[in-house]
């Protein structure tokens, strides 16, 4: 029997000659609706498609895989049916070059095969965290050396404001940091240019005019709404019967401060409403007919409504557009430093990677971004290449597009038709779950498109898939209740209304004890008197762990659970439960511990960095101790590393030998004098090795030192 779609999902799958954005909620069945579309495609009996003139960009390696897998399986299913077809046989040879990968690999895919257009040498590669890293450092650190060097006064002033003291770590991690920001855009150059112009700002009415003011004048507005809102909420709570009613004409003059307030339109203008900023204080009478609740709710939702208008006060209007204005110009030479600093950094970097034949994702995409698009007087247009790639491509079908950025969006959209009038560009995602906004994705761009395409036919048209097939009823409801509170346009970009809430669509055998099924909320009272001797952070993870510990438990021999395979109830095994957490480093490895220990089998899979990895740090400590070797957990880690190769039971030799001597003599007392000649032996190889390196290390010129050296010849600023 087939799959029995939605119609939604039905148009999906058929609607051709179309801009389509689908807004798939989770649990949707996106998947499933979108690899039902390529074979759709692939098999359409009046104009069929091969599959690798179908473009298909997915967010990791893993989901293109997953995609590449479900389409060879539905490949093999119409063959079956059709043995004899020979459009479907080629299909399946031509699955394993379709373009069905992440915006990185099709990145790859157009650097390949037109490295010629930009001068590359195609023998490049990727280049890991680790290297990547040092690379960094090193630029970082020449680069420093070089302007210390100069003693231009602005770029030591700017030294002395943001890394006080002998350590440039804080300018490093500046640039770095401004240095990615820029490389999310499509020009990295160009975006750094706009920020240092966002601070020559000479006169009040360019400063009203400017993109910064704007758009912090629109969120305190948003702020004000809400503001708005709640002081409507305290009056409605004051008119109730039982409610503090002598409070309301001090809640209606709330309410007209904050009107007051909306009715600015200039930076100005807010200040002088914010530096008048007062309230009336409530009224003292006495109403012995109240409800002493809901007087003490109003109380405490002014004064929450009270502290919310002074955080705006003090974060956006702290001075007046004089005062503003003057700050602007004490901070515009250290913007330009930075500014400068960061091109000169990027050069320098991506230089230097040119030399390594290396390259990182950030390059990936530039590199491709080049090949497609070159400037000309009129701006920006498409190259003969990106003309090619538009005419290989029948379909650009991209999911996950919440979590697209601006240079995603150039790169699909200079190899799709639309230039030469084709509509051709299937996207998917839900606004609801983009939460890489840390990683530069820009979910106003599907944000801009589900406002503006139409629910209607058109050429642009947008389709909401909004049934739930994963969950219960049960879970829909909950997850509903809360973010129809939480999510709101300020918050979020999108109304959670009717249309974005989720809706069940998955069909549950009958039976199962109901009470089991209800969502239930646990919490964990931190002022409870068990956490009186201790409110620590690992005392609170272990006390959750332990709840959800004690649930599993409890519902072990009770709840039944529906078997996907055979659609019948069966009684709870520990491997149905999952926990999820919002991050899994520190927390994961508490739960494991905890729930082992109450018997629970369990695990966890958590990825660590190049630099967390354990021979890394080995290394890295036996640097350290190189450098001093009196730091008392870097030579005992080594001691017990593979370099020295000390049991834990020769470790305890050594402090019981000398327990009042640090690590580093105790040792040096236990090779002369200690009891196992074994453990002598080794002590002496390793502390013979460690004085050779620490003698060829002294006679080695450091250039931090004159780094260091260079900060300290500032000039005295006046």
């Amino acid at each position: 029997m087939g799959v029995k779609w939605t119609r939604e999902q039905e148009q999906v799958i058929r609607l051709r000659d179309r801009n389509l954005l689908v807004s798939a909620a989770a649990g949707s069945g996106k998947t499933a609706v979108l690899v039902e579309r390529i074979i759709s495609r692939v098999t359409d009996p009046v104009r069929p498609v091969d599959i690798d003139r179908l473009l298909v960009v997915t967010f990791t390696r893993a989901a293109a895989g997953e995609m590449k897998e479900r389409i060879g399986r539905a490949l093999e299913e119409k063959l079956r049916e059709d043995p004899e077809n020979e459009h479907l046989q080629r299909q399946g040879i031509l699955l394993h070059h379709a373009q069905i990968s992440t915006i990185h690999g099709f990145c790859t895919y157009v650097i390949q095969n037109y490295f010629h257009r930009i001068d590359l040498d195609p023998g490049y590669r990727i280049a890991d965290e680790g290297e990547l890293k040092l690379l960094k450092g090193e630029v970082l650190s020449d680069l420093l050396e070089e302007e210390y060097a100069w003693g231009d006064r602005d770029f030591l002033e700017f030294a002395e404001a943001f890394a006080p003291g002998k350590s440039d770590k804080k300018i490093d991690e500046l640039i770095l940091r401004v240095y990615e920001f820029a490389v999310s855009d499509p020009w990295p150059e160009g975006w750094l240019e706009s920020c240092r112009k966002a601070c020559v700002i000479e006169t009040e009415e360019e400063l009203e005019k400017s993109a910064w003011v704007r758009a912090a004048l629109d969120e305190v507005k948003r702020l004000l709404s809400s503001c708005r809102e709640a002081a409507s909420q305290n009056a409605a709570l004051a008119e109730r019967p039982g409610g503090p009613s002598v409070y309301l004409p001090q809640l209606a003059s709330d309410l007209e401060l904050i009107e007051g307030l909306m009715g600015c339109e200039s930076y100005g203008k807010f200040c002088e409403g914010f530096q008048n900023l007062s309230f009336a204080p409530l009224s003292r009478k006495k109403d012995p007919d109240g409800d002493p609740g809901l007087r003490e709710q109003v109380k405490e939702s002014r004064a929450e409504l009270k502290k919310l208008l002074e955080g705006i006060q003090k974060q956006y209007f702290t001075g007046s557009p004089e005062e503003v204005l003057k700050e602007l110009a004490l901070c515009r030479p250290s913007m330009e430093v930075l500014c400068r600093l960061a091109v000169k950094f990027m050069r320098e970097f991506s230089e230097r990677k040119r030399a390594k034949n290396l390259m990182d994702f950030s390059d990936l995409e530039h590199f491709a971004l080049d090949i497609l698009l070159e400037r000309t007087e009129d701006g920006w247009v498409r190259t003969d290449a990106a003309r090619e790639l538009s005419e290989q491509f029948a379909e650009i079908m991209i999911d996950e597009y919440q979590d697209s950025n601006y240079i995603q969006e150039y790169l699909l959209e200079a190899v799709s038709g639309t230039e030469e009038g084709n509509l051709n560009r299937f996207m998917v995602g839900d606004m609801k779950q983009a939460i890489y906004g840390f990683r530069m994705a820009r979910p106003e761009l599907f944000l801009e498109k589900y406002q503006t395409y139409t629910s209607e036919a058109s050429s642009s048209q947008r389709i909401d898939l909004h049934q739930n097939f994963r969950s219960r009823p049960q879970v829909l409801d909950t997850v509903n209740y809360f973010f129809r509170r939480l999510m709101r346009p300020e918050l979020g970009g999108l109304a959670y209304d009717d249309a974005a809430a989720l809706h069940g669509g998955a069909a549950f055998p009958e039976g199962g004890d109901a009470s089991l099924l209800e969502t239930e909320l646990l919490l964990i009272d931190r002022k409870s008197p068990e956490f009186e001797d201790d409110r620590s952070r690992t005392a609170m993870m272990e006390a959750e762990a332990l709840a959800v510990a004690q649930k599993i438990r409890g519902l072990m021999g009770s709840m039944q659970v529906a078997d996907r395979d055979t659609g019948l109830y069966r009684p709870l095994q520990y491997r149905d439960c999952v926990i999820l957490l919002r991050s899994v480093s520190g927390w994961a490895e508490t739960f494991v511990r905890v729930l082992q220990s109450e018997g629970i089998p369990a695990y966890s899979t958590s990825k660590s960095g190049y630099f967390s990895a354990v021979e890394v740090v080995t290394v890295l400590n036996y640097l350290r101790i190189c450098d001093n070797p009196r730091q008392e957990i870097p030579y005992a880690a080594v001691l017990r590393s593979p370099i020295v190769g000390c049991t834990d039971r020769e470790l305890a030799l050594i402090r019981c030998h000398s327990p009042e001597l640090p690590i580093y003599e105790a040792s040096a007392a236990y090779e002369a004098g200690g009891e196992e000649a074994a453990l002598r032996e080794k002590l002496g190889a390793f502390s013979r090795q460690l004085r050779d390196i620490q003698s060829i290390v002294s006679h080695t010129p450091v250039r931090s030192e004159e780094r260091r050296v260079g900060k300290e010849c500032k000039v005295q600023c006046s």
